[in-house]
C-alpha cells in the first residue's frame, strides 16, 4: 500500500488513492453489473450517479484498447440517456444521444447510431420540437432502409406518422403507420421485437381511426389486447403501458357503440390491474386513470350503469 500513496488510513487511501488501473475495473463493472441491474428495475436516480461516477473515472484514465474505450463510452452515454428521458429530463437525455452518435460515427456502428437517433427524436417530439425530429426519423428511416434494419425503418415510421398528425395530415400519419406495420411483420427472427412493434402501429392507427365509426375494424383492438398482453409479460418491457392502452380503446369502443354494460367492466378492469401492476410510466399512468374513472363517471351519471366510482 505504502508505495502506491501517503495516506496512512487504508479507507482514505480508498477514497483518495485509487490507481488507473482501479478505476477502469470500477467502470467495467458499473457498466457490466450495477447499472444494468439499476436500468432494468427502472432505478433511473442510481444508474444516473453511477454514470457520473463512471464520467468523472474515465476524465482521468483510458483503455489503452480504443474499441474497449468506445464501446464503453457508447454503454455510458446511452445508459444515461435513457435514464435521464424516464424521469423526463428531454433536454439531458438528447445531449447523451448526441455524444453517443458522435462515438457511433466513429465506430462506424450506423444501427446503434439508429437507435440513439430515434432515441433523440422521441426527446425532441417530448420538447415539442416537431421539425427537428422529423429530419432526425428521416435519417433513422434512411438507415434502416440502407442497411435492411426493418426494425429501424418501422420505428423511424411511427416517429414520422406521429409528426404528420401533429401537423394534422391525418391520411399521412395513417399511411405511415401501415408502413410500420408492415415492417413489423418481416421481423421474422425477432419475435419480441416485431412484438412491440406491431402492437405500437396497432394502437396508433386505431388512435388515427374514427373508433365511433360503425365500419371501424374491431379486430384491430382484439389484435392490440393479444399483442399488448404478449410485450408487457416480456422481462425485458415489465411496466408498459401496451395492455392499458388498449384496454382504454377497448372500452372507448364498446362505450360509442352503446354497449356501456361491457364499456364498464372493461374500464373496471383497467383500473383494477393499474392499481395491482408495477407500471412504470407513473405519470401516463396517472393520466389514464384519470380519463377512465370520467368515463365510468358519465356511464353512472346517465344512468346507463350502476357501478359507483
Amino acid at each position: 500500500m505504502w508505495d502506491r500513496c501517503q495516506e496512512n488510513d487504508w479507507k482514505s487511501h480508498q477514497l483518495h488513492c485509487i490507481t488507473p488501473k482501479d478505476r477502469l475495473l470500477r467502470v467495467l463493472n458499473l457498466l457490466t453489473t450495477s447499472m444494468r441491474e439499476a436500468q432494468k428495475q427502472w432505478d433511473s436516480a442510481t444508474v444516473v450517479r453511477l454514470g457520473m461516477q463512471c464520467m468523472i473515472d474515465l476524465k482521468y484514465c483510458r483503455f489503452l484498447d480504443q474499441n474497449v474505450q468506445d464501446n464503453a463510452e457508447n454503454a455510458l452515454f446511452e445508459f444515461l440517456a435513457r435514464s435521464y428521458s424516464r424521469q423526463n429530463q428531454w433536454a439531458m437525455a438528447m445531449q447523451f444521444y448526441d455524444r453517443a452518435i458522435v462515438v457511433n460515427d466513429r465506430m462506424k456502428d450506423f444501427t446503434r447510431k439508429g437507435r440513439c437517433l430515434y432515441g433523440k427524436a422521441q426527446m425532441q417530439m417530448s420538447l415539442g420540437r416537431y421539425d427537428d425530429a422529423k429530419i432526425v426519423y428521416q435519417a433513422v428511416d434512411d438507415i434502416g432502409r440502407e442497411s435492411g434494419d426493418f426494425e429501424l425503418y418501422g420505428k423511424a415510421s411511427l416517429g414520422l406518422s406521429r409528426v404528420a398528425n401533429k401537423s394534422g395530415n391525418v391520411e399521412k400519419a395513417m399511411e405511415l403507420a401501415y408502413e410500420a406495420k408492415k415492417a413489423a411483420g418481416l421481423l421474422l427472427d425477432n419475435q419480441w421485437g416485431q412484438n412491440r412493434l406491431e402492437v405500437e402501429a396497432v394502437i396508433l392507427i386505431i388512435e388515427l381511426s374514427d373508433i365511433q365509426a360503425t365500419d371501424f375494424d374491431d379486430t384491430l383492438i382484439e389484435k392490440a389486447l393479444l399483442l399488448g398482453a404478449a410485450v408487457d409479460a416480456d422481462p425485458r418491457e415489465g411496466g408498459s403501458l401496451h395492455s392499458l392502452q388498449a384496454m382504454e380503446l377497448q372500452g372507448r369502443r364498446q362505450m360509442f357503440m352503446g354497449q356501456h354494460q361491457d364499456s364498464a367492466k372493461t374500464f373496471a378492469q383497467l383500473l383494477v390491474q393499474a392499481k395491482q401492476s408495477d407500471y412504470r410510466q407513473v405519470p401516463d399512468v396517472s393520466k389514464m386513470v384519470t380519463r377512465v374513472t370520467q368515463y365510468l363517471k358519465i356511464l353512472v351519471d346517465l344512468g346507463v350503469v350502476d357501478v359507483r366510482v
